[in-house]
């Protein structure tokens, strides 16, 4: 099992730039998290989980100041660290928000309560989370002009079938101990959520919008 971790650190850059993460689906996804960012306006960001670097360059643009965290060098983030150890290695520094999103399934199960606690610690407001979910998804989502609004309707029957990806410890559902309910309590230990749902667009993504509780702070 020991393998999995250590592939991580071996991803060449250019496995991000394959057409999975130029997916309409993956394009929701870097979208929710764009936008989650631009309704809060957050002082400043981290990113944790660099990846081809879509997300940060398009706030970097949109001007928010932005630092990126990710265990691979390769990748050239600002810090460099597994999500584990961020307070440490942040040294008591806080981020108004910060974003981890497809990160934490590439941990064992067991270090998945440090890491949230990690970035609670280090988050001043705001912490936009997402996970896989485990199984296919059949469904449909349409996106409605009303009068004054726009609607968003997202309907989904997901299949606990398949197998986890290779570099997936977990998922959410994928075992009894990933289930949906232990997951999220384990969430809320360490936050107040505010929003739980799965991402419009990308019924594999499942998000969570949510403050540090007064203990991690």
């Amino acid at each position: 099992m020991a393998q999995r971790v250590d592939r991580e650190l071996d991803v060449n850059p250019a496995f991000y730039k394959n057409q999975n993460y130029f997916r309409h689906d993956q394009m929701f996804s870097y979208w929710a998290q764009i936008d989650a960012v631009r309704n809060q306006e957050p002082a400043n960001v981290l990113e944790i989980g660099l990846g081809n670097g879509f997300v940060s360059t398009n706030l970097l643009w949109l001007g928010f100041d932005v630092k990126t965290l990710d265990v691979n060098p390769a990748l050239d983030p600002d810090v460099v660290c597994s999500v584990t150890e961020l307070n440490s290695q942040l040294k008591g520094q806080k981020f108004s928000m910060t974003l981890c999103c497809e990160v934490l399934e590439h941990l064992p199960l067991e270090e998945f309560e440090r890491a949230l606690w990690n970035i609670a610690s280090v988050t001043q407001d705001l912490v936009y989370l997402t996970l896989p979910l485990y199984g296919r998804s059949y469904g449909i989502s349409a996106h409605l002009k009303i009068p004054k609004a726009w609607r968003y309707i997202d309907w989904y029957v997901r299949l606990p079938v398949g197998r986890l990806p290779d570099m997936h410890w977990w998922e959410i559902g994928s075992s009894k101990a990933s289930g949906r309910k232990r997951i999220m309590d384990s969430v809320r230990k360490y936050f107040d959520v505010v929003v739980a749902r799965r991402v419009f667009g990308n019924p594999y993504h499942y998000a969570f919008l949510c403050r540090p509780c007064q203990k991690c702070k």
